[in-house]
C-alpha cells in the first residue's frame, strides 16, 4: 500500500495521532512496528512503500517530523473524577454555611463554573491524636465518624450537588481507631515504625469498618466501597513523613493486610444492608504504582493468599500516584510500571478495576507550570495506568500554602464579617476542569501506548455516553508548537475550551482545528496550554455541555388517589392502597395544596388530627362521600376520612390552578419535602425532616431547583447551592 510519508495516516484501528518528534523518556529513539519505522524514515513528502522505506535498508536516525501513535484497542469504562474530604472538610464543615456551600459548589457542582466531581472519599477518623505527639496539620485530627459532624456536613452538601443516584462514595481510613491500637503505639501519630494494630484486633478493625459503612448507609449515604489502608507499607508513619505538623497514619504489613481484608469481606457478606448495596473493598492505596505493584500484586495477595469470598469482595485496586509527595514519573523516567500494574491487575481472577485514588500537586511552582504538571499526571494515569477513577487529594488549602489546593482560602479567616468568602481559584483548578467537565462517568477512555513524548504533549481521548468525543490535549513544551492529527471518522468539531496563562477553561476558537472529509481531526498546538475539543457525530446536534448530564425537566404530577372504575366511572381507592379508617369533618380548601379544587383541609375526630391535603371523590356525585388523605404521595398509605353525614364546604373550595405551589417535592439528593405553613416559613416553606427545609421551587427553567437550609432565621434566605427538584406533586 502506498502511503504519504509526511502528514497523517489513517489505518485500521479507531484512532491515530501524528505529531512532532518522538523519543523514549530515557532519550533513546522509540522502536515501532515496521509501518511506523517506514514513515519516520521518510524525510520528505514522497510516496513510498514499507519495503522501500525500511524493509531493505536500515532507516537513518529520524529527523524532526511526524510521528504516528496507534490506539491500542483497549478502552476503560470511566467511573468518575473525585476528591477526598480529608483534611479540608474537617475545617469547612465548621465554617459559616455560605462558605462551606461555596466550596462544595465549586468542587461538586454541575454548572459551567464547577468541577462536577462525582466520586467522594470520606475519611474515617482514628480519633484525636495523643497531645504528647507532634501536632497535626489543620484538619488532620479527625474524630470518629459517628462524632464527625463537620466532615459529614460537607458530605451531605456534596451529595446534594452530585445527586445520590450519581454519586460514588468510598470510605477510607488513614489509621485504625486509637482504641484498637497496641498500648505502646497508642496515638496514631506516635508509632515507632512497627505495626500499629495488634494481630488480635484484626477482626475488631474489620467489624469497625463494616459498621461504619452500615451506619452511613442507614443515614442516607450511598456507600459503594471500603478502603482499610493508606500507604500501609511505606514505613514512614510515625516518622513525620510530611514534617511537623503531621497526619494520622499506620504501618501495616502485607500478611496482616491479608487477614484484615479476609475478615472485612466476611463482615460485608454477613451484613444484609451492605450486601443489598453491593458494597465492595478497594485496596491497598500504595504510595505509587511501583509500591502497589510490588506489595500487592506481585506478592500474590489476591489469587494465592485470598479465599474465594475475599476475591469476590474486591471491587477495585487502589493506588496513589506519588513518589513521596512528588508526582509519579514512572520507572526511571519511563511509564513501564504504570502499564505493568495495569496488566497485572487485569490478570487477577476477580477482574477488579483500577483506581488512581490519590494525587495532589507538590509544593511550589508557578501556577501555569503547576497546571501543566497536573495535566501530565492525569494523562499518564489514564493512558498508561488505565485508571477507571481519578481522585484528587486535598482540593481546598490554606491561602498561604504552596501545595495541594485547587482552591485557596484563609483558614484563619474563612468568613469575613462583610461580603462573601474570598476563594482563590488556581490555574490547576481550571486545568482539572478541562477534563472533569467534559469526560463524564461511563465514558470510554481510549488507550494507546506512550501518549507523551519529549515534545511535552499529551492526549486523552474519551467516547462519551452520548457518542460524542472529548479530546484533551496538553502541551508543556517551551520551544515549539505541536501538530496533532487524530483519525476519528464521522465526527465534526463542535466546541473548543482552553486553559493557559490568559484563559481559564474558556470557550475559544481554534482556526487550526479542522475535521477533514475522511474524518481526521487535526490542529496546531501552542506550548503552555491545556485544550479540550468536543467532536460530535456528523448530523447530530452540536454538543457543548460539560460533564454534567443533560438536565432533566421536573416532572409535575397530579396526585390521583381515586381511580375511576368501569363501567360506572365512579372512583375507588387506587389499587394497592393501605387504608386507615377515620371519621372527621372538612372546613375549607387545602392551604397545603392550594391549586387543587378537590383538595381540602380536614380534621379527624378520634384522635384529633389535622389531615391536609384530603382529596374528594367528585366522581361519586355525593359531597358527603369519603375523602382520601395523604402525607406522602410516594407511598400507598392513605387515610380514608368518613364525613359522618357532613358535606364538603364547596363555597370554600380552592380554585383550580396548575401554577400554584406543589404540596410535595422529591429532590435530586433523595430528600422528600412537604409544604408547611406558619410565621417562620417565609423563605423556607417546605419541611424535609431532619432539620432541613427548602425554599419554594425556582420554576424559571424546566428543571426546577430549591435551596436547602438548617437553623436559619425566618428573615434569612439560605445561600446553599441549588438542588434539582426531580418531581413535584400537586
Amino acid at each position: 500500500m502506498d502511503l504519504p510519508c509526511a502528514g497523517y495516516v489513517i489505518v485500521e484501528g479507531y484512532l491515530r495521532m501524528v505529531f512532532g518528534t518522538r523519543t523514549r523518556r530515557d532519550g533513546e529513539p522509540a522502536t515501532r512496528a515496521p509501518l511506523r519505522r517506514a514513515l519516520l524514515a521518510c524525510g520528505v513528502a514522497v510516496l513510498c512503500t514499507a519495503a522501500q522505506c525500511g524493509a531493505t535498508t536500515p532507516p537513518p536516525k529520524p529527523e524532526p517530523g511526524p510521528l504516528t501513535l496507534i490506539a491500542s484497542g483497549g478502552r476503560v469504562t470511566f467511573t468518575g473524577w473525585g476528591a477526598s474530604l480529608g483534611w479540608w472538610a474537617e475545617l469547612a464543615g465548621n465554617w459559616r454555611q455560605d462558605v462551606e456551600y461555596a466550596l462544595v459548589q465549586r468542587i461538586f457542582g454541575r454548572t459551567d463554573q464547577d468541577l462536577g466531581l462525582t466520586v467522594v472519599r470520606f475519611n474515617l477518623g482514628a480519633g484525636i491524636g495523643d497531645p504528647t505527639c507532634a501536632p497535626m496539620r489543620p484538619g488532620a485530627a479527625i474524630p470518629n465518624y459517628a462524632a464527625d459532624g463537620a466532615q459529614r456536613s460537607v458530605l451531605a452538601a456534596a451529595l446534594a450537588q452530585i445527586g445520590k443516584n450519581r454519586a460514588t462514595v468510598e470510605i477510607f481510613a488513614n489509621s485504625p481507631p486509637k482504641s484498637l491500637l497496641t498500648p505502646k503505639n497508642q496515638g496514631p501519630t506516635c508509632t515507632d515504625g512497627t505495626s500499629t494494630l495488634g494481630p488480635d484486633q484484626n477482626d475488631a478493625y474489620a467489624y469497625y469498618l463494616a459498621k461504619a459503612a452500615d451506619d452511613l448507609i442507614t443515614s442516607g449515604v450511598p456507600v459503594t466501597s471500603i478502603e482499610a489502608f493508606n500507604e500501609p507499607n511505606s514505613g514512614w508513619w510515625g516518622k513525620s513523613k510530611l514534617g511537623d505538623p503531621i497526619q494520622e497514619g499506620a504501618n501495616i504489613g502485607v500478611p496482616q493486610e491479608t487477614n484484615i481484608l479476609a475478615s472485612l469481606c466476611t463482615q460485608i457478606s454477613n451484613d444484609p444492608q451492605l450486601v443489598s448495596h453491593q458494597v465492595k473493598i478497594g485496596t491497598p492505596d500504595g504510595n505509587s504504582p511501583d509500591d502497589t505493584l510490588n506489595t500487592f500484586v506481585q506478592n500474590g495477595m489476591v489469587d494465592q493468599n485470598y479465599d474465594s469470598l475475599t476475591r469476590a469482595c474486591l471491587g477495585h485496586v487502589n493506588t496513589h500516584s506519588y513518589v513521596g509527595t512528588d508526582p509519579y514519573p514512572g520507572n526511571n523516567g519511563r511509564p513501564d510500571n504504570r502499564a505493568d500494574l495495569q496488566r497485572s491487575v487485569a490478570k487477577l481472577s476477580s477482574k477488579p478495576s483500577l483506581w488512581m485514588s490519590e494525587f495532589g500537586l507538590p509544593t511550589g511552582g508557578e501556577q501555569t507550570t503547576q497546571a501543566l504538571t497536573l495535566a501530565t499526571q492525569i494523562t499518564d494515569d489514564l493512558n498508561e495506568l488505565g485508571a477507571a477513577a481519578w481522585v484528587y487529594w486535598q482540593p481546598v488549602e490554606n491561602i498561604d500554602a504552596g501545595s495541594w489546593g485547587l482552591l485557596k482560602i484563609d483558614f484563619n479567616n474563612p468568613a469575613p464579617a462583610s461580603g462573601g468568602p474570598v476563594i482563590q481559584v488556581t490555574k490547576s483548578f481550571h486545568a482539572f476542569a478541562q477534563y472533569t467537565r467534559f469526560i463524564p462517568p461511563q465514558s470510554q477512555i481510549i488507550q494507546w501506548s506512550g501518549a507523551y513524548g519529549d515534545s511535552g504533549a499529551g492526549v486523552v481521548a474519551a467516547i462519551r455516553p452520548d457518542g460524542s468525543v472529548a479530546i484533551v490535549v496538553s502541551d508543556r513544551a517551551n520551544d515549539k508548537a505541536l501538530r496533532v492529527n487524530l483519525g476519528i471518522r464521522g465526527l465534526s468539531l463542535s466546541a473548543v475550551y482552553r486553559t493557559d496563562a490568559t484563559d481559564d477553561a474558556a470557550r475559544v476558537s481554534d482556526p487550526n482545528a479542522v475535521v477533514t472529509s475522511d474524518g481526521t481531526f487535526s490542529t496546531t498546538m501552542t506550548p503552555g496550554t491545556v485544550t479540550t475539543y468536543i467532536l460530535t457525530p456528523t448530523g447530530q446536534p452540536t454538543a457543548t455541555t460539560t460533564s454534567a448530564p443533560p438536565v432533566r425537566a421536573t416532572k409535575l404530577i397530579t396526585f390521583q388517589p381515586w381511580v375511576p372504575q368501569a363501567p360506572t366511572g365512579i372512583g375507588v381507592p387506587m389499587p394497592g392502597a393501605v387504608l386507615t379508617q377515620a371519621t372527621g369533618t372538612c372546613d375549607g380548601g387545602s392551604p397545603h395544596d392550594p391549586g387543587r379544587s378537590d383538595a381540602f383541609r380536614c380534621t379527624s375526630t378520634d384522635p384529633n388530627v389535622r389531615e391536609d391535603p384530603c382529596f374528594a371523590n367528585f366522581t361519586s356525585g355525593d359531597p358527603g362521600s369519603s375523602l382520601l388523605c395523604s402525607t406522602d404521595p410516594t407511598t400507598m398509605n392513605l387515610v380514608e376520612l368518613d364525613q359522618a353525614g357532613g358535606q364538603l364546604p364547596m363555597s370554600k373550595a380552592n380554585t383550580e390552578d396548575p401554577n400554584a405551589p406543589p404540596w410535595f417535592l422529591i429532590l435530586s439528593d433523595g430528600l422528600k419535602c412537604h409544604i408547611v405553613l406558619g410565621t417562620n416559613t417565609l423563605y423556607l416553606p417546605y419541611d424535609c425532616s431532619g432539620g432541613t427545609s427548602t425554599t419554594a421551587p425556582d420554576r424559571s427553567t424546566p428543571a426546577w431547583t430549591v435551596r436547602e437550609g438548617k437553623n436559619i432565621s425566618p428573615d434569612s434566605r439560605p445561600s446553599s447551592p441549588p438542588v434539582e427538584v426531580i418531581a413535584a406533586y400537586r
